[in-house]
């Protein structure tokens, strides 16, 4: 069985990604939030913010989650750059869930160039790489 590596440049280690069911569900759980985050238009704008913050919390908590790092490497996350720390749990998400690495790739170029996105894929429910 071939291993799946993830390496975290700002803690300078590199990750076994594991496959197991509770690790699937916090990945699914993790992006969950994550579509959540961007579709609420109804709420408020304290509200908005409010789960802002909270999400800003959630992706620093889902990597330690999963490789159950300490404080130090946990205060590193939280250092990043905020696109290199989505792109790291979009990768890691995907990995957990056994996502084509192209299809992941996509979706992480798609993010930083919106510009290049289909039309038609802007507006498809739940698509990581909505701009709606």
């Amino acid at each position: 069985m071939v291993e799946d590596k993830l390496h975290i440049a700002a803690l300078n280690k590199s990750f076994v990604v594991r496959h197991t069911v509770k690790l699937v569900k916090l990945a699914a759980k993790y992006d969950l939030d994550s579509v959540k985050l961007g579709s609420v238009e109804d709420d408020t704008p304290e509200k908005q913010i409010e789960d802002e913050l909270s999400f800003f919390d959630k992706m620093v908590d889902f990597p330690v989650s999963v490789f159950k790092l300490n404080d130090k490497d946990a205060e590193k996350l939280e250092d990043m750059d905020f696109e290199d720390l989505r792109d790291l749990n979009i990768r890691l998400s995907s990995m957990i869930q056994k996502v084509d690495t192209k299809k992941t790739d996509e979706t992480i170029h798609a993010l930083h160039h919106p510009e290049e996105v289909p039309e038609d894929l802007k507006s498809e429910p739940g698509n990581k790489t909505s701009t709606n």
